[in-house]
């Protein structure tokens, strides 16, 4: 008789054996799959970063050289810009994308500012005012690179309807440069810094130059006119006088007005009754005018504010002399005389 028991017992001890083997097996491959899935997963994402950066890149290349990232040859630029700009063309021509197209238009002119097609393309856009601002924005170191220099003023004053008051002022002076020393009008340029002027009445060297081409051009008409639009706008009491100052001025000794220049020059002593430039302004005016009676109001004014005992002697010596040679008053200029002694 064989005895089956160690058999048996051999038999079981395999088949448990073989068990725990295909449950390894099992257990190895569920690893393998779950590793080449997770391997997967990280190169797909991998994949999608390095797409992302360089489409980051492509938008603004001339910014990653900058900032150390890659660098592009000529001509994977040109690449670059053919692409962009074959999208501006069909965002704007079948996709009805004015955005989008303005966008890509705009990258190949800040790339490439002499690209014509672009060009053309983007200021196609410059009249629809949900675009105006960008294409201006976009077109205007594209003009001053070409030398456009009535475009760029286009673009500019495009770029001023949207603009803040203090925006307004830099692009105001710059307009009124352009106009004078590029396109040699100097009547547009005193236009635009008499525009500037009303944003920003103490802008001192457009004033100056609103006199200087209203010299050039004898406008002095237009000069005052458009100084006197100005002042009621004025709320600081100095900036006032000096517009005061400047339009009395440029009445009596350019336009020879000398009843509007006597306004002005009252309108400085109704603020500032002892103020010596405006008292001085009508003597000079009222002696060259010959309204004595009206000179010798003033010289009364000057005597009653002066202290100085030198200026006193002064003031009365032309107020005798005033008395005696012009008014046929010996006895007043006899009296004066008198009191100059005394």
């Amino acid at each position: 008789d064989l005895d089956v028991e160690p058999m048996e017992e051999g038999l079981s001890e395999a088949s448990s054996s073989a068990g725990e083997l295909g449950e390894a097996a099992s257990e190895a491959s569920e690893a393998s799959e779950a590793s080449e899935a997770s391997e997967a997963s990280e190169a797909s994402e991998a994949s999608e970063a390095s797409e992302a950066e360089a489409s980051e890149a492509a938008e603004e290349p001339s910014e990653a050289a900058a900032t150390g990232g890659p660098v592009y040859t000529d001509d994977e630029l040109d690449r670059l810009v053919g692409l962009h700009f074959e999208l501006g063309v069909i965002c704007r021509d079948h996709l009805a994308e004015p955005a989008d197209a303005v966008q890509s238009l705009g990258n190949v002119l800040r790339w490439r500012p002499n690209h014509p097609g672009a060009l053309d393309a983007i200021e196609s856009f410059l009249g629809e005012s949900d675009h105006r601002q960008f294409v201006a924005m976009v077109l205007e170191p594209v003009y001053e690179v070409h030398g456009a220099w009535a475009e760029l003023v286009g673009a500019l004053e495009a770029q001023l309807e949207f603009a803040s008051s203090d925006d307004a002022v830099g692009i105001l002076e710059r307009i009124a440069q352009i106009h004078l020393q590029e396109l040699g009008s100097a009547s547009d340029a005193f236009e635009a810094y008499g525009r500037l002027i009303a944003v920003a009445p103490a802008h001192e060297d457009a004033r100056a130059e609103l006199a200087r081409i209203a010299e050039a051009l004898e406008t002095w008409e237009a000069y005052v006119a458009l100084l006197g639009e100005v002042v009621p706008n004025i709320e600081d009491e100095d900036l006032r006088v000096a517009y005061w100052f400047d339009i009395g001025d440029a009445y009596a000794d350019r336009l020879g007005d000398a009843a509007s220049a006597r306004t002005y020059f009252e309108n400085v002593l109704a603020v500032r009754e002892s103020d010596e430039r405006a008292l001085g302004e009508l003597e000079s005016l009222f002696t060259l005018t010959e309204q004595w009676d009206e000179l010798r109001g003033v010289l009364d004014r000057r005597l009653a504010l002066t202290e100085d005992a030198y200026d006193i002697q002064d003031l009365k010596f032309r107020v005798a002399l005033l008395f005696e040679e012009v008014l046929a008053d010996p006895q007043s200029a006899i009296g004066t005389y008198r009191e100059i002694l005394d």
